[in-house]
């Protein structure tokens, strides 16, 4: 019985304690760098085309985890959505999606970053084409 409250307790704490941020006063977004290596700001993709996303994100302190939306611009249809629950200083990111739509469509890129869980973000944005 002694094993099991002390069990508990033990997986009290873990859950309490897992997604703690590092030692730090507020949320300083100047010190936030997003950066997107690939792709580039209004570039142009064809049905079959794969979107290669590359880039890399960095602060003074922990950071929660960033996430990845590619949607249409005037329907807001999300085509693609990746989320990474990450505890580091620096992220790296390496993700693709093809493109599957066959038409016109004006395509924007959001890759946010959470900063901690009181709900500090930041997002960077690249506007794409796809053509069919």
């Amino acid at each position: 019985m002694k094993n099991i409250h002390f069990m508990i307790a033990l997986l009290t704490s873990a859950v309490c304690f897992s997604c703690q941020k590092k030692d730090v006063e507020g949320f300083d977004s100047k010190n936030l760098s997003i950066s997107v290596s690939k792709p580039f700001e209004a570039q142009t993709f064809k049905k079959g085309d794969t979107i290669f996303i590359k880039g890399s994100i960095a602060y003074i302190s922990q950071l929660h985890g960033y996430s990845i939306k590619l949607s249409n611009k005037e329907t807001n249809e999300s085509y693609f959505d990746k989320e990474e629950h990450l505890h580091d200083s620096s992220f790296e990111i390496n993700s693709f999606w093809v493109d599957t739509l066959g038409k016109n469509a004006d395509l924007l890129l959001e890759i946010t970053v959470e900063a901690d869980h009181d709900g500090h973000e930041q997002t960077k944005s690249i506007s794409l084409i796809s053509q069919p």
